[in-house]
């Protein structure tokens, strides 16, 4: 499992255990995309744009805090 933070924010992530690592940034995210049997992520266009381009399986969970909810429509 392989777990993006954000930056700042890799304490928030669990603690350390086998087959778990936490990463606030990764770089190039297709490649962990491409690797992925399934992605659990937001519901940014790009983030959907690039799963559907790898032809991923997600779970979309949109950020509900956004004005316009626009995670919620793309989701």
């Amino acid at each position: 499992m392989l777990h993006q933070t954000g930056p700042g924010r890799a304490e928030e992530g669990l603690p350390a255990f086998s087959g778990y690592r936490a990463a606030e940034y990764i770089d190039p995210a297709w490649r962990a995309l491409a690797a992925a049997t399934v992605v659990l992520c937001r519901g940014g266009a790009s983030t959907l744009a690039e799963l559907a381009a790898l032809r991923r399986p997600a779970v979309v969970v949109p950020y509900p805090h956004h004005p316009d909810e626009h995670q919620r429509k793309n989701a």
